[in-house]
């Protein structure tokens, strides 16, 4: 079965949850010998409490992971639902607006610098699963308390506060990919079977924490890298060294380096999930713009899915901005609209929280706007 087969049949497993939910639900309002009219109240809580308690569950996902990670010794970095997150900044939280298309949420630690175990790697990835799983425990051991069951607005609660904790660790749970994003279940798989995955991961994680203490990629030590790696771009983990690697020639305006890391990951782009697809078709994108190449050949790559990718985030990370720009300079020619973009990135680069992307950043927008 492949990929794109398993992903199909977790999205039909996650649909009948769903299904199954509801009917259970729905069940529990038919047997009610109320009339239409009165069940209304119940119907109209049933449509703000699933929702809001959706939410709160992915609230407790995110804490799970940041649990686990607290207890091994990991230190905090950011924490996000949706587009807002909170991260730390000159020892002081933070709050701002960031998003990664396919993703609910996201909490980041960074591990210390002693060897993990394996173990202690696998509690951080499914953290998030056995919260999820403990607070739907919680909720059905609650339905047991009689001075609770006897409440009609409390039974529907928690009962949709534990069909919701129990689709979260399924859809976390069980591995595949979504949206382009391997999942807590895939990754552990990964880490599972793989110790060059397993330090790539840790080493990854170590690097945003770099980041967003406002350590530039250029400044941080190459082992983090994986330079010397024979790195596989199928792999979801392995490929994060290679952009990596790609974001660090950047920095260091080092284009040759560049532009052999994207030749070279061009060559394995069909094995990469969507995602890093997109994300390396952007940078392809703006190393061809800035070596003069001609329009049709930039055409061929500007997709209108690649622009509605583009649009998507550069509202939110300055390397989509950054690349806005770089197209409305050189590939459209339209001084007006890069004038605007490059103010539109000064204003983000005053609130975003990964420091250390801010300056390399500047100094690629600026080489742009000088050519």
């Amino acid at each position: 079965m492949n990929q794109k087969q398993k992903s199909i049949l977790y999205q039909v497993v996650f649909f009948f949850l769903c299904l199954a939910v509801g009917a259970f639900i729905g069940a529990l309002l038919a047997r009610s010998d109320k009339s239409a009219i009165q069940l209304l109240p119940a119907l109209i809580e049933l449509l703000i409490f699933i929702p809001a308690l959706v939410i709160l569950q992915i609230i407790i996902h995110e804490a799970g992971h940041m649990l686990a990670a607290l207890a091994s010794g990991w230190e905090f970095l950011s924490f996000r639902i949706f587009k807002f997150t909170i991260s730390r900044k000159d020892g002081k939280f933070h709050f701002s607006v960031f998003h990664i298309p396919g993703t609910a949420g996201q909490c980041l630690m960074m591990p210390p610098e002693h060897p993990l175990s394996p173990s202690q790697l696998s509690f951080y990835n499914m953290g998030g699963v056995l919260l999820n799983l403990g607070t739907a425990v919680l909720a059905l051991l609650l339905l047991l308390i009689p001075a609770i069951n006897q409440s009609g607005t409390g039974i529907r609660l928690l009962i949709v506060f534990m069909g919701a904790g129990i689709l979260m660790a399924v859809s976390n749970g069980i591995p595949f990919v979504a949206g382009g994003i391997p999942n807590d279940g895939m990754n552990n798989r990964m880490l599972k079977r793989d110790p060059l995955s397993r330090q790539i991961f840790i080493d990854v994680m170590r690097i945003n924490g770099f980041i967003q203490k406002g350590i530039r990629l250029k400044d941080i030590p190459s082992a983090y890298f994986h330079a010397e790696d024979q790195l596989d771009c199928a792999n979801t983990i392995q490929v994060m060294a290679c952009f990596y690697q790609l974001a660090r020639a950047l920095d260091q305006l080092d284009f040759e380096k560049a532009n052999e890391l994207v030749d070279e990951m061009v060559r394995h782009k069909k094995d990469m999930v969507y995602l890093y697809q997109q994300e390396l078709t952007c940078e392809e994108i703006f190393l061809r713009l800035i070596r003069q190449t001609p329009k049709q050949d930039i055409a061929r790559l500007l997709t209108s899915d690649m622009q509605k990718y583009i649009r998507l985030n550069q509202s939110y990370r300055l390397s989509a901005l950054r690349l806005a720009y770089t197209l409305a300079k050189l590939y459209e020619q339209d001084e007006a609209k890069a004038e605007q973009l490059y103010q539109q990135f000064s204003r983000l680069c005053t609130r975003y929280h990964l420091l250390g992307e801010i300056e390399g950043e500047k100094a690629l927008i600026e080489y742009v706007k000088q050519l």
